[in-house]
């Protein structure tokens, strides 16, 4: 974390920490699922993350465009 941030900053930096963390999730998901293990509780868990992902994305976005710090 960077000395200061602006409250912006602080949520884009989380959004994108957010994204590579779904990412990841996802890349496990997958591989257990190769493995052949019941990854059902997973996928539910992962699309549920990636539901309040896209809601802070869009909030993120929709700040940006409006031109806040």
């Amino acid at each position: 974390m960077q000395s200061y941030e602006t409250p912006l900053e602080r949520a884009r930096r989380r959004v994108i920490e957010a994204e590579r963390q779904v990412t990841a999730q996802l890349e496990l998901i997958a591989e257990l699922s190769r493995a052949q293990h019941n990854t059902a509780a997973e996928w539910a868990e992962l699309q549920d993350m990636c539901k309040h992902l896209r809601y802070a994305r869009a909030e993120l976005d929709g700040r940006l465009a409006d031109g806040e710090n």
